[in-house]
């Protein structure tokens, strides 16, 4: 099981990330879309979806997984009925982000949970019930990536807690692939919430990192299909 790779100290959970574009898992680097290939990984002998949560789950204990549909975030299409398969055909939970704009636009599936991305998300005036979605701060550097110009991060959270969201994701998109996590860029959890990092985390050790600042998760790409998050 994935505890057993940790000594000491408690670390942030770790969900492995997938990309997918064209109906096959990327490899990300710092969220220049464009240049993302299929992953490749010791670990791996294809970059197929189903291939890449059958390997890291018998591998590594994982039952959960992150998935980014980027065809439909880049609005190039997407990979909805691909992600409805994967959830189907498979006993494991998914954490999902395919650019909904609404939260009508997220399918309702059992062991799918839908996330609104700032990136992507419109509906802030009026964004119904968020109580069943992870909402994503979505981050360039200090700046806020956003469909709405005027959208803060302090307006995006208010909003999402006025709704129900209890479960945030802090996304360094200019992070991601490059393994430079930075704890000094973290966003600040409540306690009574669930949040989770992504973007350049490196190791077990920055896992803890995360769980001594207050995150309970940590989504994790590059280390893990290179064997190097482990130390």
């Amino acid at each position: 099981m994935v505890k057993s790779h940790f000594r000491g100290a408690e670390p942030a959970r770790v969900i492995p990330v997938m990309d997918l574009m064209g109906g096959v898992v990327v490899a990300g680097k710092g969220g220049r879309r464009d240049e993302y290939a299929p992953v490749s990984s010791k670990y791996l002998s294809s970059s197929d979806p189903f291939h890449f949560v059958e390997r890291f789950s018998s591998l590594f204990g994982f039952t959960t997984f992150y998935l980014a549909d980027l065809d439909s975030i880049m609005g190039n299409g997407g990979n909805e009925t691909l992600i409805a398969s994967l959830v189907q055909r498979t006993s494991f939970d998914f954490i999902v982000d395919a650019g909904y704009a609404h939260i009508e636009d997220a399918p309702t599936l059992d062991r799918l949970t839908p996330v609104f991305a700032t990136e992507s998300f419109l509906g802030w005036d009026d964004p119904g019930d968020m109580s069943r979605a992870f909402v994503s701060v979505d981050m360039r550097g200090d700046r806020l990536v956003s469909a709405i110009a005027s959208l803060t991060t302090q307006r995006a959270l208010e909003r999402a807690r006025d709704k129900g969201c209890r479960r945030f994701i802090h996304l360094r998109m200019d992070c991601v692939g490059e393994k430079n996590f930075n704890p000094a860029h973290l966003i600040r959890p409540r306690e009574d919430e669930e949040w989770i990092y992504g973007g350049g985390t490196r190791s077990a050790q920055d896992a803890i990192t995360l769980r001594t600042a207050g995150y309970a998760g940590a989504l994790v790409s590059t280390a893990l299909r290179d064997g190097t998050f482990w130390g």
